[in-house]
């Protein structure tokens, strides 16, 4: 062959770009109508998931500003000997961030931060891309306490599976 390095390099660098685009093209086709796919990139559904994304990183700031105003946050040092007012901050940080009309810093020995703060969490492991999250939560919701799902996107680590996190109120 009469082919110098430089020319098969940039042969080469062709061939990977034009199956590179093959390989999009061909997972474009076969989750275009998976509503992940939809949502993640149709510019309607886009758009209202960027709005929700917006306001609750806003009602996040809140809160923080109100604890920060407060002086609370200036109180708390991350450091392990204060890891019980660590988690007395963030419980105080969650029950507002939910709803709640909590002054100051949650008691640490009242009962109304056990009904405030407390919640269990599922982790589901393996979410088919094609299960809507409609579907999905018309079964977690029947069940008393529901409070949120997060799903992840579904991610070639996990063979295009999704995974998510359910969290109930304790009753």
């Amino acid at each position: 062959d009469n082919i110098t390095d430089e020319e098969a390099l940039l042969e080469f660098n062709k061939y990977k770009k034009e199956f590179n685009r093959q390989q999009l093209n061909e997972f474009f086709v076969a989750h275009k109508d998976e509503e992940w796919m939809q949502d993640k990139y149709h510019p309607d559904n886009c758009q209202l998931k960027k709005a929700a994304t917006k306001e609750a990183i806003e009602k996040r700031l809140e809160v923080f500003m109100e604890l920060h105003t407060e002086g609370i946050i200036d109180q708390s040092r991350l450091e392990k000997k204060n890891s019980e007012k660590i988690e007395i901050l963030l419980d105080t940080f969650v029950a507002r961030l939910e709803g709640s009309d909590v002054v100051g810093l949650l008691d640490p020995k009242d009962q109304e931060r056990e009904s405030l703060c407390k919640t269990t969490s599922l982790q589901l492991r393996t979410i088919p891309p094609t299960l809507k999250r409609e579907e999905l939560l018309s079964l977690l919701t029947k069940y008393p306490g529901y409070l949120r799902l997060s799903l992840s996107d579904p991610s070639p680590e996990t063979r295009w599976k999704r995974r998510g996190l359910v969290t109930y109120k304790r009753e």
